[in-house]
């Protein structure tokens, strides 16, 4: 989920005037430097900071006080502490701006983010809000179902799918849907179906991923994500063949490291012997694994064994059936080696 960075026109035009040649200034000009470069750390302190001294300086009851408390939540993970700043800021944002305006979309979407999901007031006025002024049926209206749908996958995600839908036909409208927005509403289109079990819809979601960014022709984080999931799921349903498209494609993008152990990208956990559950035993089992050009397991060698040799059985038909991305080198998918440890732990 994408993690919004906002900082108020309103309050930076103030803090020119009344914040000038204070603390609190300094404190909120160096958030604003820290917005443009892009440091979390950096953002998350000058944000605090900025609210402290900007809190003291205009008080409980002010715009600027609201604003920065909302800087400061979109900062925080702490979803307590998030809502304790946003709560008291809502009745400052509807008596400055109306309960209509369109300066209350942040405020309500970050209400949604950390809420406990029971508290369908701000997502509604969020979407009134957004259909008032942008059209029901409009391009940006569907972003704003975006940001929405984002913020509420984890307390709502019933509601927020709803909304991630009702996202993707408004902007696929846009420039023949060939856009980054349009992946981006596929691939959580995708997330949210992946998350209902519903396979079919993710597949169909990340491929569509995958066929727009060959389009645009240069490389995102979305399309090794699409990648990424696709290789599960397809290898799930049987789809081998398929998931091996994806695997290579991943490779290609994402440089092979020797001297560290490679993440399998479909995993099968070993079954448990029961004869040695049933006497709790425990144990430890390291191989070395090749990986063919296709990223395939193509051999297993014992390398460590602590405990039962049953450990060793179940491990080795586990990875056989692990799917990786192969090892590149000058273009071309080539075998490769990599280590894998198996912990049999009883707790």
């Amino acid at each position: 989920m994408k993690k919004r960075l906002w900082a108020s026109p309103l309050l930076l035009c103030l803090s020119l005037g009344a914040f000038a040649g204070n603390d609190a200034s300094e404190a909120y000009q160096a958030y604003l430097s820290a917005v443009e470069t892009g440091n979390s750390k950096q953002i998350a302190e000058t944000a605090k900071l900025a609210y402290e001294l900007g809190s003291k300086e205009y008080g409980d009851d002010s715009i600027n006080t609201a604003t920065l408390a909302l800087n400061l939540a979109n900062q925080t993970r702490d979803h307590q502490a998030a809502t304790r700043l946003l709560k008291p800021a809502l009745p400052v944002f509807i008596r400055t701006y109306g309960d209509d305006a369109v300066e209350l979309l942040d405020l309500y979407l970050a209400l949604q983010q950390h809420s406990d999901g029971q508290h369908s007031s701000y997502y509604r006025n969020y979407v009134r809000i957004s259909e008032r002024h942008y059209g029901k049926d409009s391009f940006s209206h569907g972003l704003m179902l975006m940001d929405l749908a984002n913020a509420m996958t984890g307390n709502n995600a019933r509601q927020g799918r709803t909304y991630a839908q009702q996202a993707l036909p408004l902007i696929a409208q846009q420039a023949q849907g060939n856009t980054i927005e349009r992946a981006e509403a596929e691939f959580l289109n995708g997330v949210y179906a992946q998350g209902f079990n519903d396979s079919e819809q993710a597949i169909d979601h990340y491929e569509k991923v995958v066929g727009l960014f060959q389009t645009l022709d240069y490389s995102h984080p979305y399309a090794l994500a699409a990648h990424s999931r696709l290789v599960p799921l397809l290898e799930k349903q049987g789809q081998s063949e398929a998931a091996t498209t994806h695997c290579l494609a991943i490779g290609q993008m994402v440089p092979w490291q020797d001297d560290i152990e490679a993440s399998p990208l479909y995993r099968v956990e070993p079954h448990w012997p029961r004869s040695t559950l049933k006497r709790h035993q425990e144990g430890t089992v390291v191989l070395k694994l090749t990986i063919d050009d296709n990223g395939f397991v193509s051999g297993t060698e014992l390398v460590e064994n602590r405990g039962s040799r049953l450990f060793v059985k179940a491990t080795e038909k586990a990875v056989s059936q692990w799917r990786y991305a192969p090892k590149f080198e000058h273009g071309q998918a080539v075998e490769a080696v990599t280590m894998v440890r198996v912990d049999f732990k009883t707790q």
